[in-house]
């Protein structure tokens, strides 16, 4: 649930960059290139779960201790943000 939480988060910023710039695919394409557009918090929070439950030999307890606290970690970061659907200009438009 969190995940989807944070990647919706994460699609609907990146669509609102397309809409600024009038839905150029190049353009964009050259921001995401240029500019490294990934989300460095996120997967480094995603990965360190990964690496914890992948040394400790996958137990379940220890599993969804840090499948939680990761998932806190993913959400605490969108809440942190701007929601792209009310701020910023171009405002997306939710039909």
């Amino acid at each position: 649930m969190t995940t989807i939480i944070f990647s919706s988060h994460r699609l609907l910023c990146y669509l609102r960059h397309l809409q600024e710039v009038d839905y150029d695919e190049k353009r964009f394409g050259v921001w995401m290139l240029t500019n490294n557009i990934y989300d460095k918090k996120g997967s480094i929070i995603a990965t360190v779960a990964a690496l914890i439950i992948e040394l400790t030999n996958e137990k379940i307890e220890t599993a969804l201790i840090v499948s939680t606290i990761a998932g806190i970690g993913l959400v605490w970061l969108v809440l942190r943000e701007d929601d792209p659907l009310k701020d910023g200009f171009p405002l997306l438009r939710a039909n």
